[in-house]
């Protein structure tokens, strides 16, 4: 195989697993939804039009990834409500469903490490918009 086939396989398989995580961060608290969300669109892009297309077009995240191409980003009310909202949930579930120390510990953390991702990681969109 030579190496641009290499780094498509790669690049799918990354985009993939980060389809994953993204999906996974819709329902975990802490675990942010955006950075891999964008990270699997940008590896489809450069590896399978079919699975751009195909997440484009996905109910769930079709819709916001139109937004975020459209705007150029996040806007900054839609990122102060993702974080509002990730860490409400954080708080949520550390405070009336995990008994351990430990979880607490980990949730707290993968939603301090979302937020730094959101608002750091995640560009700004250049308009100002109502939705995210």
């Amino acid at each position: 195989m030579s190496g641009k086939g290499v780094r498509k396989v790669l690049y799918i398989g990354c985009g993939t697993v980060c389809t994953i995580l993204a999906l996974a961060g819709v329902v975990l608290p802490g675990l942010p939804t955006t950075p891999f969300l964008l990270l699997a669109s940008w590896l489809f892009v450069r590896s399978s039009p079919l699975l751009h297309a195909r997440l484009e077009s996905s109910g769930l995240f079709g819709p916001y990834l139109k937004r975020y191409r459209e705007r150029g980003g996040v806007t900054a009310k839609g990122k102060t409500m993702i974080v509002i909202l990730m860490l409400s949930v954080v708080a949520v579930s550390c405070i009336f469903f995990l008994e351990s120390s430990v979880l607490r510990l980990i949730v707290a953390s993968a939603g301090i490490a979302g937020t730094i991702c959101v608002i750091f990681f995640v560009p700004g969109a250049s308009c100002n918009g109502d939705h995210l």
